[in-house]
């Protein structure tokens, strides 16, 4: 399956979010400078979703290529709990395989792989009322993260262990905010098997009262060796549509870290009457001059302010008739 950009997850789950509120989301279509490449369906059972598939189209022809998967769900009450099964079939040219996914209303899920009727577990996790990764833990690996009464992650851990369970490497991360929350250090560390823990990484971010982040800067935490490594710093600053990013190079020269400016983003925002953002135009700034790079466009339901379509254009070049790059469409039943 083709990766999809962060912006079209998002945006994917905004849409089911609002689909449980209002309309329900039959079909979700992706598509590449003007061409269909594949598109989920939707079916339910009084309101609760039952099944989806995701069909490929062949790249050359647009014809249907293959149903990529086709899953099922089930769930169960008992108590508070809701436990929902997800059964997951992929089809590809390798063969057919299957997988069962059951999450709990906890936060807690497990995902498993079939072998004929064999369940082989393959990964488990949790996460919080917000959603958020608490642990995800896979043979030989695990991930953890911490977070405040605020809501801001406070730390995480990585640990690799072999067949006996031992700890080959792991590494930390450990965020600490000022008292009045407008700045936070981040400590990295790393270990392997039982030698000491090192640190590898600093970092400080300074936010304004908002909580939107003004600066970070990474720091070389071992300035005794030979080797000094180069580190690119960011500055933001905030207007009332508009984000503008600006990115620093540290680099070490003559005993000393200098800083040089590499390039400067900008990003516009634009929002409807109901807050919901319909415009996003980013903008390369060199000497002084912007140059528009890329735009999104989304058109949400008038009523329920569902998403209905997003748009990408991809300006750079010099074509007198812009295509969209990529086009996401949601359709309601």
């Amino acid at each position: 399956m083709k990766k999809k950009s962060a912006l079209l997850l998002l945006a994917f789950i905004a849409a089911v979010s609002n689909a449980q509120e209002s309309h329900l989301l039959s079909k979700l279509e992706y598509y590449s400078h003007g061409r269909l490449d594949d598109y989920y369906t939707y079916q339910y059972d009084n309101g609760e979703l039952i099944a989806d598939t995701y069909v490929i189209l062949d790249y050359h022809t647009g014809n249907i290529d293959s149903t990529f998967s086709y899953s099922t769900y089930e769930r169960t009450k008992v108590g508070d709990n809701v436990e929902t099964i997800r059964n997951y079939t992929e089809y590809k040219k390798d063969g057919v395989k299957r997988f069962r996914y059951i999450s709990n209303s906890d936060g807690t899920s497990i995902s498993y792989y079939l072998d004929g009727d064999k369940l082989n577990e393959t990964s488990r996790s949790k996460t919080d009322k917000q959603g958020r990764v608490l642990e995800y833990i896979t043979p030989g690996h695990q991930d953890y993260n911490t977070y405040d009464s605020l809501g801001r992650k406070t730390g995480s851990k990585y640990v690799y262990t072999d067949a006996d369970g031992n700890i080959t490497k792991q590494g930390t991360e450990q965020i600490e905010f000022s008292a009045d929350g407008l700045q936070s250090t981040s400590i990295k560390t790393y270990q392997e098997g039982d030698s000491p823990a090192i640190i590898v990484a600093k970092s400080v971010t300074t936010y304004d009262k908002k909580g939107r982040k003004l600066s970070t800067e990474s720091f070389d935490v071992d300035e005794t060796d030979d080797e000094h490594p180069s580190f690119t710093s960011y500055r933001y600053k905030y207007r009332k549509r508009s984000l503008i990013r600006t990115n620093f190079v540290k680099e070490y020269k003559d005993g000393h870290y200098t800083y040089a400016s590499d390039s400067k983003l900008k990003l516009k925002f634009v929002y409807n009457k109901r807050g919901l953002n319909t415009r996003i135009v980013e903008y390369h700034i060199k000497n002084g001059w912007p140059s528009r790079q890329s735009i999104v466009k989304r058109k949400y339901n008038r009523e329920t302010g569902e998403p209905l379509r997003e748009t990408h254009y991809n300006l750079k070049g010099f074509s007198l008739f812009r295509k969209p790059s990529a086009e996401t469409i949601w359709t309601y039943e």
